[in-house]
């Protein structure tokens, strides 16, 4: 397990990296590329992805607690069971993203693209 927490990767190229398993809680991923990353597995909460381009990344299985993913653009994202707690979700690009067996209750989606996006077995609601 890489320990990437608190790390601040903000503005790097992280594409095609290999992060599974790893952990990034409270890591800044502030106008990060990383194209096609593998996140999955990981723990990744408190993280800030804010305007950052991961472009077919994977977050399968991935903890995303407290994740702001404002402005971000995660076309083709996979967040197939993801333990997702309320994550924001705002403005970001999620076209052809694909969410299955998560929760989402708790997160927005405010000013999202979600053309193609992929909603299947999701727990969804208005979060209070």
């Amino acid at each position: 397990m890489c320990d990437l927490s608190y790390a601040n990767l903000s503005s790097m190229d992280l594409s095609m990296s290999d992060l599974n398993d790893a952990n990034l809680s409270h890591a800044n991923l502030t106008d990060t590329l990383a194209h096609k990353a593998n996140f999955s597995n990981s723990d990744l909460s408190n993280a800030l992805f804010v305007r950052s381009n991961i472009k077919g990344a994977s977050f399968v299985n991935t903890i995303l607690h407290n994740v702001d993913f404002t402005e971000a653009r995660i076309w083709k994202g996979n967040f197939s069971q993801a333990k997702i707690d309320n994550c924001n979700f705002n403005d970001s690009a999620l076209g052809s993203a694909i969410f299955e067996d998560n929760n989402l209750t708790n997160s927005t989606f405010k000013g999202a693209i979600l053309y193609k996006t992929i909603f299947k077995r999701n727990v969804m609601g208005i979060p209070q």
